[in-house]
């Protein structure tokens, strides 16, 4: 542990990360606002955050990529205040999806979000499919990313509070893309994306996953992107980044 909080980006996320052991999450609610199990996975990944290490150059997966200088940003979670209007984002909808989920910030934006697949996708942010969908999600949520030994993946989980939920059941082909916009607009901060992807039997999905800055100020977006597909499941996914300003 001494190695990391000589570590300003990990001290400030570990001092988080603290808070929300003790019973307060990072956005201020209650931690008994959440399910027993997710607490549970929250907790796991805390510990292992404090077990683990940023890479170096000295690491076989990382030698061409030296990321040292993120280690002397000591950038905060972000929070989920915004000010965003519609007119500000809405040059980055997809005309041709027929459900959309928009996260600023990585907090959930109902009021941009538009879902109209009900009858044949199992779509929404985590809280609200562990409501509806409790133990299928915990099923599959961190089971498929695994968060011991890669300490962005721990962070994620150990930070995650909201996310991207798609479930496609058996037989079921989406006729249209998914949409997942994931906007940034604080600079200095840490956000963290979550997506959990699910296909059933026989199923079909094409899935648009962008992210767009609007600020030009440095922050990091840690993103976590877990998929299963049972036999004969079918996912199109595609990865977009945009920087704009408003």
């Amino acid at each position: 542990m001494s190695e990391l909080v000589r570590n300003g980006y990990l001290e400030c996320l570990l001092k988080s990360l603290s808070i929300q052991s003790e019973g307060i999450s990072s956005l201020g609610a209650p931690a008994n606002d959440q399910s027993s199990w997710l607490k549970q996975l929250r907790k796991q990944a805390i510990d292992r955050v404090g077990q683990l290490r940023l890479p170096t150059i000295k690491d076989e997966a990382w030698r061409f990529t030296d990321i040292s200088p993120l280690a002397k940003l000591p950038f905060k979670p972000a929070n989920a205040l915004h000010a965003l209007k519609l007119s500000d984002i809405q040059s980055f909808f997809i005309e041709e999806t027929n459900n959309r989920l928009v996260f600023i910030d990585g907090f959930f934006a109902p009021e941009f979000s538009g879902i109209t697949d009900k009858e044949q996708l199992i779509i929404g942010n985590l809280p609200s499919l562990i409501e509806s969908h409790a133990s299928l999600v915990a099923s599959h949520l961190a089971q498929h990313a695994q968060y011991h030994d890669n300490i962005f993946t721990a962070l994620n989980t150990a930070f995650v509070h909201d996310g991207a939920v798609i479930i496609v059941p058996k037989n079921a082909v989406a006729a249209a893309p998914v949409h997942l916009l994931f906007i940034a607009t604080q600079k200095e901060t840490t956000n963290y994306p979550r997506c959990l992807i699910v296909g059933e039997a026989n199923s079909q999905v094409t899935l648009i996953e962008d992210y767009v800055s609007l600020q030009n100020g440095a922050y990091v977006t840690n993103s976590v992107t877990e998929c299963y597909l049972a036999p004969n499941a079918h996912v199109q996914h595609l990865v977009r980044k945009f920087r704009a300003t408003i």
